[in-house]
């Protein structure tokens, strides 16, 4: 998801940091709402609505544990950087 507004010379990236570790509640970003959406793409989906941002990634740490949440993110047609936690 890439775009420059008309008449803007801005561009803004909008960087999410997402994982699937955590030691109060592992897993949350893929925990589904009352809509049957998960988190993240509940997230995703309201960050696309903004007129200011160009861009949006998602950085997930590049282990193992997070491959699901990668292949997810990828599915829902957003780009991903995995790197270091």
């Amino acid at each position: 998801m890439e775009r420059l507004k008309v008449g803007s010379s801005s561009y803004i990236l909008c960087v999410v940091q997402a994982r699937l570790s955590s030691s109060r509640f592992p897993g949350k970003v893929m925990e589904t709402l009352t809509a049957g959406n998960t988190v993240i793409s509940t997230l995703l989906n309201r960050l696309t609505k903004s007129e200011m941002i160009s861009k949006i990634v998602v950085a997930i740490p590049n282990n193992k544990a997070n491959s699901p949440l990668a292949e997810y993110v990828r599915q829902l047609e957003f780009e991903i950087f995995l790197g270091d936690e």
